[in-house]
């Protein structure tokens, strides 16, 4: 995936939805951290879009890795056949 800059954070398309990296207030530890969400994208009007908050991460780097593994995640095994 290619990352953006997008408003605070960071932006990368994948092919099943969104994801954007950013740095906020952590209140829990009053400290900054790197947060990450990913929304699916649908053309169906119908169904309802799934957003997930991803927990906090210590680098931007690290937000983006846990993303990228959570996109290939979502991608069917190679030659349609499970992994052994």
């Amino acid at each position: 995936m290619k990352w953006k800059p997008y408003g605070v954070g960071h932006l990368a398309k994948s092919d099943h939805g969104l994801y954007i990296a950013y740095q906020n207030l952590d209140l829990a530890l009053g400290c900054v951290r790197w947060f990450a969400n990913y929304e699916e994208r649908s053309d169906n009007f119908l169904k309802q879009e799934e957003r997930i908050d991803f927990q906090f991460f210590d680098s931007l780097e690290a937000a983006q890795a846990f993303c990228e593994m959570h996109a290939q995640s979502l991608e069917p095994p190679e030659n349609g056949r499970l992994s052994e």
